[in-house]
This record gives C-alpha cells, structure tokens and sequence, in this order.
C-alpha cells in the first residue's frame, strides 16, 4: 500500500521510533488514513481482525483518536503506544500494533 503523498510520514523531533533492518515503526499520523482505509474496508480483509469494515470517515476518527491517546512511554494505567510499520526500502505502510497498560 502506498501512501497518498507517496512519502514516508517524518517522526517529529522526540517521537518514539523503532528501526529494524526491513522496518520503521513510527507513530500514526493522518497520512495514513488512505493506507488505512484500503484494508479496512475490505470485507475479505476484515473477516480477520477484531473490528467491523470501516468507511473513510470511521478510518479519519480511528487516527484522530489514535493520534490523541498515543503517548511515548507507558508510565499510567491507560496509557497507549500506538505505532505503524512501515517498509525501509519502500514507502508502503505495512500495518499497526498498538499496546495499552
């Protein structure tokens, strides 16, 4: 999946990411709606993760929120790290994972 500015989101200064030799795993931000919003409306796609398909204005409402919960360390109960895979060698979001204490 290719996002639609066709570039990698840049993890603003003191932003959590994780690099490994094939991925970054940075924080959700709203260029990801459209990369997003490919598998999640996806009825085949979806039969296989624990919410319901999803239009663009459900998938702009996941990343505001997203956006909003996610903190850089998990210090409190409630906390959320929420955090996109994205491929090194191209500009292809690759998933999401999130973690909440």
């Amino acid at each position: 999946m290719q996002n639609s500015d066709s570039s990698q989101s840049s993890p603003q200064s003191g932003e959590l990411v994780i690099e490994t030799d094939r991925l970054i795993l940075r924080p959700m931000a709203m260029s990801d709606v459209d990369d997003l919003l490919e598998y999640q409306s996806d009825p085949e796609i979806v039969r296989y993760i624990p919410w319901p398909e999803s239009n663009r204005d459900d998938v702009i409402a996941h990343v505001n929120k997203s956006i909003a919960m996610h903190k850089e360390s998990l210090a409190q109960d409630g906390d959320t790290i929420i955090l996109v895979w994205a491929l090194k060698e191209l500009p292809e979001f690759a998933g999401r994972a999130g973690k909440v204490i």
